[in-house]
């Protein structure tokens, strides 16, 4: 079974938490390999939830 058919559910789930504006986004971008998450000098610019399988 291939990660895109399995469900979210059964998949392992990583989070990052951290203050607005603390580089969340960048470290995501940078664990994908790819801009998933909007990078801005503004607070509270990717405050929606970013999801990617790997």
């Amino acid at each position: 079974m291939s990660l895109n058919d399995t469900p979210s559910a059964n998949r392992v789930h990583i989070a990052f938490f951290g203050r607005r504006n603390a580089g969340k986004s960048s470290v995501v971008n940078a664990v994908t390999g790819q801009a998933l998450a909007i990078v801005s000098d503004v607070k509270g610019t990717t405050t929606d939830p970013v999801q990617k399988a790997m």
